[in-house]
């Protein structure tokens, strides 16, 4: 049995060492695996998903999450379908009344979970990926702090993109954990460390962020409070 701290909020000053559970999974499947893995969602989930314009976009959601109920399965020992999510007020999802640590990201064919499996209290864990692709130099402009585009300036164009990736992952990944969406500025805070700390309000926290490759051509960060002992990968597809 878990202790009931279920309803305290993410943990977010700790020196504890963390394992973390990496899954990865592709998003772009069979129709008919799309139709099995849309029996898995709530009418909450399903709502978001007809939401979407095109067919692709609305496969790649379902897929996501029913991958993520299966994940999450895995450490609750309830069932996929009766897993019940709630969200805070910028949208990050926790599973109700249970405490174990998740997050969820996804960029065009391709998703990835961090789980914190083995604790019985909740912890600020956010992860993010995207695909690298050549970008324009004055995006950093404005959501890159100055030492961040003090670092990025002295780059050729070869590496440029993919270390702007780097920090935008980290920076994203940071603003997950802590799930406050865009409240905080981007600018407001320097990810080209391994400890990354950020003021919510009167608030300071410190994070750590680890750097991993979802699949060729995608770069992805993890960001979570305490120390990264081991991340074990796991790849997946939907089961039947």
């Amino acid at each position: 049995m878990y202790p009931t701290n279920y309803d305290r909020q993410p943990t977010t000053e700790d020196d504890e060492r963390l394992d973390l559970d990496l899954w990865r999974w592709p998003l772009d499947v069979e129709s008919s695996t799309v139709e099995h893995a849309r029996r898995m969602l709530s009418a909450d989930e399903i709502r978001r998903a007809d939401a979407f314009v095109f067919d692709i976009d609305r496969a790649r959601f379902t897929i996501g999450r029913a991958n993520l109920r299966q994940v999450l399965s895995q450490y609750t020992a309830i069932s996929p379908q009766k897993l019940v999510f709630e969200y805070n007020v910028h949208g990050k999802p926790r599973i109700m009344r249970h405490p174990i640590s998740f997050n969820l990201a996804h960029c065009e064919g391709w998703a990835a979970a961090v789980i914190a499996p083995a604790h019985h209290r909740r912890f600020a864990l956010g992860i993010d990926i995207e695909r690298t692709r050549n970008m324009e130099r004055q995006l950093a402009d404005g959501v890159f702090s100055a030492a961040e585009q003090q670092v990025l300036a002295g780059l050729s164009a070869v590496v440029w993109s993919k270390a702007f990736f780097r920090i935008w992952n980290r920076k994203e990944a940071v603003l997950k954990a802590l799930g406050t969406g865009l409240s905080v500025e981007l600018a407001s805070f320097d990810a080209t460390h391994e400890h990354v700390t950020v003021r919510v309000g009167e608030q300071i926290h410190t994070l750590t962020v680890n750097d991993f490759t979802p699949t060729v051509g995608f770069q992805g960060a993890i960001a979570v409070v305490g120390r990264l002992q081991e991340i074990k990968v796991h790849d997946r597809t939907l089961e039947r």
